[in-house]
């Protein structure tokens, strides 16, 4: 029975260390490589928070109504670990509650409330990608709403390339519940090309399919490569002869996205070499799990790697990091734009898109920045705090830009 116990509380207390690495890593801050680590403990916690936060709390609150009704003194060791989990849920509350307690930074444009009837709209779904040659184009159409004219097109990329269709599923379910139609897109067919190919296509396919179908307005949104790729095409349009034909659009949304690739080049790549034992553990995590295509077994290596497939080699002449980058494109341009990220994410920088949200605020634009706090990139994976609170932002965004 002793040997049993021990065996209970060794597997207890692993699962109380892994609890609490996860807990405090969101509240550390490294540069990459050594980053890579953290994020191994950092996005599962922002996943699965919301899970852990409840299952700890239950947990401690049994085990205390235990102590009440049997009167009885716990162990010692037992004692340490409530306590221990008794913590961790309090994180978890904590971690919750800043999450929803942040404020976007809003210029310009004044939110309008959501004040839509609870209807249920039947949706009809199409795959329209071989008709318009394309990796991706699900449309979502709810019918019968006085609202389905206005399109929500989600640029399902990834690193810049094609992602898989169960991406974008919770957006479907925003935007067509609130009435919106909602297609799914990626614009290339088999090779992605580099950004100016990307930002081609998408705008290509996309003008067809908005002529064919008659939408009255547009906003785009993508997350990461995906949220680049929007925000590039969207204030792409006076750079027709880089490129392609004009897209004009009525808004866009970029989650946790690169806006400045110049700098980010800068950060992921120059200044990401390891010279720790954490920044060398980082560069054999990340191409364990990402792969070692470059052959230098770094993450700046692989960085450079990809991002020289999509904006080519960083002191040519043909160079794009400059012409990609979103600032440079902004220009005068008064897009509604709504940025969302976490303070603590590890994959852009967040300081190039605070930057951008003050260029145009400072200039009077319609912009929304929502900047949550400790959490990681590509946070709205999985249903938690960070994308239930995203959900209220884009909703909200959306029925502003739509009710104009």
């Amino acid at each position: 029975m002793k040997t049993e116990k021990l065996m209970i509380y060794i597997l207890l207390s692993l699962v109380l260390f892994l609890v609490l690495i996860m807990s405090f890593s969101v509240y550390m801050r490294l540069k990459p490589p050594e980053s890579v680590v953290l994020v191994a403990f950092r996005m599962p916690y922002q996943m699965l928070s919301h899970y852990l936060t409840i299952t700890c709390g239950v947990g401690v609150i049994l085990y205390m109504a235990f102590i009440l009704i049997k009167h009885c003194k716990p162990e010692r060791y037992a004692l340490f670990l409530g306590s221990g989990f008794a913590v961790c849920c309090m994180m978890g509350v904590i971690y919750s509650m800043r999450i929803w307690g942040a404020t976007a930074k809003v210029s310009g444009m004044k939110y309008q409330k959501t004040m839509k009837e609870n209807v249920q709209y039947e949706v009809q779904i199409e795959d329209l990608h071989e008709q318009r040659k394309v990796s991706q184009c699900s449309l979502f159409t709810p019918t019968g709403s006085p609202y389905e004219k206005n399109l929500v097109v989600y640029l399902n990329y990834g690193g810049w390339s094609a992602q898989d269709e169960k991406m974008g599923t919770y957006l479907q379910e925003l935007v067509t519940d609130a009435g919106y139609s909602y297609v799914r897109f990626v614009g290339t067919e088999k090779e992605q090309g580099n950004i100016t190919d990307i930002v081609k296509s998408v705008k290509g396919n996309l003008n067809l399919l908005v002529e064919e179908r008659q939408y009255e307005k547009v906003v785009l949104i993508g997350g990461s490569a995906g949220g680049n790729i929007a925000l590039i095409t969207t204030f792409s349009n006076d750079d027709q002869d880089i490129f392609g034909e004009a897209f004009p659009v009525d808004g866009v949304i970029a989650l946790y996205p690169m806006t400045d690739m110049e700098s980010a080049y800068e950060y992921f790549v120059e200044q990401a070499e390891a010279t720790s034992f954490l920044g060398k553990l980082g560069d054999k995590l990340y191409c364990g799990l990402y792969g070692n295509d470059s052959g230098t077994r770094t993450f700046a290596g692989e960085t450079k790697k990809l991002d020289e497939a999509v904006f080519g080699e960083k002191q040519s002449e043909d160079s794009l990091y400059k012409k990609a980058s979103v600032l440079n494109l902004v220009g005068e341009q008064n897009i509604p734009t709504l940025m969302i990220g976490g303070n603590a994410d590890s994959m852009v920088v967040v300081e190039d898109n605070r930057k951008m949200y003050e260029y145009m605020k400072s200039k009077g634009m319609d912009c929304a920045y929502l900047e949550l706090p400790n959490v990681e990139h590509a946070f709205d994976i999985v249903d938690n705090t960070a994308r239930r609170r995203t959900c209220v932002e884009i909703e909200k965004w959306l029925d502003t830009v739509f009710s104009k």
